[in-house]
């Protein structure tokens, strides 16, 4: 049984904390925009988890893209926060907005390291194809 690709677009600092989380998907971990882009058009990819501060801040420009894309126009974007920011509020209400357009399917954010794992293991088991998901740990 193959399990869901998820591409990761992530801050390089953040990127630790998702990719142990969701160990055991088919991760695709994107650096650039561009890359991001171009892994986007190449494979079938079942969900989408974007860092609120992936390629200084490009995260809501990458989401725009991907809903334009026919081939995933309904496919879920998790958008996420686990570094600080000192614009909560404003990250906050533009999430808010962007999930009422349907642009993302969801938004977390982390106060503490130890929510990060539990939260994207949670948000995969809901969004990701129930034949796709990896086996429940023993």
């Amino acid at each position: 049984m193959s399990v869901a690709k998820i591409l990761i677009a992530e801050d390089p600092r953040a990127l630790p904390y998702v990719t142990q989380a969701l160990a055991g998907y088919d991760l695709r971990i994107a650096s650039s925009l561009k890359e991001a882009e171009r892994m986007t058009l190449a494979d079938g990819i079942d969900l989408f988890v974007l860092g609120i501060h992936f390629e200084d801040s490009r995260a809501t420009e990458f989401a725009n893209i991907i809903r334009r894309s026919e081939a995933h126009a309904k496919t879920p974007i998790i958008l996420v926060r686990i570094l600080p920011s000192t614009i909560e509020k404003f990250i906050r209400s533009s999430t808010n907005g962007l999930k009422a357009s349907g642009i993302i399917t969801d938004f977390l954010e982390f106060q503490n390291n130890d929510e990060i794992a539990p939260g994207l293991k949670k948000l995969a088991e809901a969004y990701v194809p129930a034949d796709k998901r990896i086996a429940a740990e023993v």
